[in-house]
């Protein structure tokens, strides 16, 4: 069974969804930068990007290291600026 929210953004959650979030997300750009921990890259890694580059999109990894302070928020994000800009 899978479950959708729109609550401001758009929330799927079910059995298959990571296989279908090329599909689910091929109109939002053309580069996504996927934020997740170590060990969440190591489970669900490989299976995000096949989604992504079926859909000919890019991706890009970055790896969570801790707690949600400002320092870690901004020194994940800094790096993805300049790639959000580009078409």
């Amino acid at each position: 069974m899978s479950i959708a929210m729109k609550a401001p953004g758009r929330y799927v959650q079910g059995f298959g969804e990571r296989k279908k979030l090329g599909q689910s997300v091929k109109k939002l750009g053309s580069t996504f930068y996927v934020l997740c921990s170590p060990g969440g890259r190591r489970r669900f890694g490989e299976e995000i990007e096949q989604s992504l580059t079926e859909q000919e999109k890019t991706v890009v990894f970055a790896e969570f290291h801790g707690e949600a302070t400002k320092a870690e928020v901004f020194a994940i994000w800094m790096p993805a600026r300049p790639r959000a800009a580009m078409p």
